[in-house]
């Protein structure tokens, strides 16, 4: 899992990432994908793009307090991971 998201991140945003440990499993409610998510940091440039418009609408850096209101139907773990982030400044 760890090579595919360094991977899928890179095809689809052109970011460059250290992926962490994994924060969840499921399975997408509206894809039916299965989907693993991941903690990550950069390891270069921050520079991104959306690389598949099919697949990414938007992509930016947010403060990760900040998320919620864009994402309010976020899946709860990577939620309670960013809230732990964003008041321990801690992750991956």
């Amino acid at each position: 899992p760890r090579d595919a998201a360094v991977r899928e991140v890179k095809e689809e945003t052109g970011l460059e990432v250290v992926a962490g440990r994994v924060i969840g499993q499921r399975v997408h409610p509206a894809t039916g994908r299965g989907l693993v998510y991941m903690a990550a940091v950069p390891s270069g440039e921050s520079d991104v793009f959306v690389g598949d418009g099919s697949e990414l609408s938007e992509v930016r850096w947010v403060a990760p307090a900040a998320v919620g209101k864009l994402m309010p139907d976020m899946f709860e773990p990577v939620r309670r991971y960013l809230d732990v982030v964003a008041t321990t400044g801690a992750g991956t």
